[in-house]
C-alpha cells in the first residue's frame, strides 16, 4: 500500500492474541502494519511473560513507534483461569478507557470475543464505530475444544456476549461463508451489508512457490503445519500414511509444531510408521515458507464441530502460496468448496473407510497435472493474498470513518 494521506480519525485495536505470539505476528501485525501508512493506530495485547522477557518484545516496540503504531502491550494472565481472564479483561478496561479519553477513537477494531467485554459497556459513551472481528464463534470453540459445558455458565455467559456484540457492531468479519450464512439465520433482522467475509490471509512474500519439482515415482513427503490437537486430529493423518506404506508405497511425513512433540510421538508409535518415514520439526514462522519446501501435499484433518463451521484454517493459504496441493476432510462448506471446486487437492473422510489404493492413485492423477504448484499459487493470490485482506479492512475503516 502506498503512503496516502491519513484521516483525520484514528483506530484502537485490541487483540487477546500477543503479538509475539505465531499467531499474532501472521493475523494481526500483517494487517495493521501496512494499514498504519493511512490510520493512526493504537494497539492493545496481551501477552505471554515469557514473550515480554525476550529481546523481541524490544524490538518489535522499537519497530512498531518507528511506523507510528502505538503499542500498549499488557501481561497474559491463565491461571486461575476465570479470575484471570477477569483481572485481564480489567486491564485491558482502564487501558482502553485512558486510550479513548486522551485521543477520541472514531473506530475500535475488536478480535475475538474477550476484547467485546472491554468495550461494549464504553460505545454508547464514546460513540465509536466497533468493528467485531469474530474469528469464529468463540464459546462454541471452548465447548468443543477445551470441555466447556453447553449447558455451563461460562457458555451461556460467553454466548450472550456474543449476540450483543452481533446486535452492536457495526461491521462483523467471519472467515467462513457457512459462518455468516448461519449469523444471518440466527439474527434475522441484521442487514446483510453489516457483515464482511475476510478469510485468514498470507502474506505471499514471505510464502514463495518453490523450484522443488515433483516426480511421482518417487516418494511423496506430507507436511503438517501447526496445531495437533483440540480443533485438529492427528490420527486419521498418521493412519492414511501407514495405510500407504502397507501397500507398499514410499511416502513420509513432517510435522512442523512448536511445542506438542512427545504428543505427536505417542501417537507415531501407536500407528507404528516405518523408521525414517516421518520427522518432527520445530520451527518459527518466519522460517516456515523455507521449510514447505521439504514436502510436496500438506494435509490436516480438523474435527467437525459447530465451531469449525466458522473457521478456516490458516494452513491452508500457506501451503497453497507455496505451491502445495492440500489432502483434508470436509470439515466445513468452506474448505470443501475452496479445495474440490479449484482443484487443489483432495477432500476425503479419512475417518471412514476407504481403498488406500484408490487415494494414492488419486493424488499420483493430481501430482502429475504439470500446472499444479502454479494453480495453487495463483488461488492463494486470488483468495487468501494478504493485500486483498489489508483492502478490504482499509475499506471498512473508511466505510465507517465517513459515517
Amino acid at each position: 500500500m502506498k503512503n496516502l494521506k491519513k484521516p483525520k480519525f484514528s483506530v484502537l485495536y485490541i487483540s487477546y492474541d500477543g503479538l509475539l505470539e505465531p499467531l499474532g505476528e501472521s493475523q494481526v501485525l500483517s494487517y495493521i502494519e501496512p494499514l498504519s501508512k493511512q490510520f493512526k493506530i493504537d494497539v492493545i495485547s496481551f501477552e505471554k511473560p515469557s514473550d515480554l522477557k525476550s529481546k523481541r518484545q524490544e524490538d518489535l516496540d522499537k519497530k512498531l513507534k518507528n511506523q507510528g503504531i502505538r503499542w500498549h502491550y499488557l501481561k497474559y494472565h491463565s491461571k486461575p483461569s476465570v479470575i484471570s481472564t477477569l483481572f485481564d479483561i480489567f486491564k485491558g478496561f482502564c487501558t482502553c478507557l485512558v486510550i479513548l479519553i486522551r485521543n477520541k477513537k472514531r473506530i475500535v477494531h475488536i478480535r475475538s470475543l474477550v476484547p467485546g467485554i472491554i468495550v461494549l459497556p464504553l460505545k454508547k459513551v464514546f460513540r465509536f464505530k466497533l468493528i467485531f472481528d469474530m474469528r469464529g464463534f468463540w464459546p462454541d470453540e471452548k465447548a468443543d475444544r477445551a470441555g466447556w459445558l453447553r449447558s455451563g455458565y461460562r457458555f451461556l455467559l460467553s454466548e450472550n456476549l456474543q449476540s450483543r456484540l452481533i446486535t452492536n457492531s457495526d461491521k462483523i468479519v467471519t472467515l467462513t461463508h457457512q459462518a455468516k450464512k448461519r449469523i444471518l439465520k440466527d439474527f434475522p433482522n441484521l442487514r446483510d451489508s453489516v457483515l464482511e467475509v475476510i478469510p485468514t490471509c498470507t502474506d505471499l512474500d514471505k510464502f514463495k512457490l518453490s523450484n522443488h519439482q515433483i516426480q511421482i515415482t518417487d516418494e511423496f513427503t506430507f507436511g503438517h503445519l501447526g496445531s495437533v490437537d483440540t480443533a485438529y486430529n492427528i490420527d486419521p493423518i498418521l493412519n492414511m500414511v501407514r495405510n500407504f506404506q502397507e501397500i507398499g508405497k514410499k511416502v513420509k511425513i513432517i510435522f512442523f509444531n512448536k511445542d506438542s512433540h512427545e504428543y505427536i510421538r505417542s501417537r507415531i508409535n501407536k500407528y507404528n510408521l516405518l523408521e525414517g518415514s516421518f520427522e518432527i520439526k520445530a520451527v518459527e514462522f518466519s522460517s516456515i515458507s523455507d521449510h514447505l519446501k521439504e514436502i510436496d501435499l500438506g494435509c490436516f484433518f480438523a474435527n467437525y464441530s459447530i465451531s469449525i463451521k466458522g473457521s478456516l484454517p490458516t494452513k491452508i493459504g500457506e501451503f497453497l502460496s507455496s505451491g502445495k496441493p492440500v489432502i483434508c476432510n470436509p470439515a466445513n462448506e468452506d474448505i470443501a468448496e475452496i479445495i474440490d471446486k479449484n482443484e487443489v487437492g483432495i477432500i476425503k473422510r479419512l475417518e471412514s473407510d476407504y481403498s488406500p489404493e484408490d487415494l494414492f492413485y488419486s493424488l499420483e492423477e493430481l501430482m502429475s497435472k504439470k500446472d499444479i504448484r502454479v494453480r495453487c499459487r495463483e488461488l492463494a493470490k486470488k483468495l487468501f493474498s494478504l493485500n486483498l485482506g489489508v483492502e478490504s479492512y482499509r475499506k471498512i475503516y473508511l466505510d465507517l470513518g465517513a459515517e
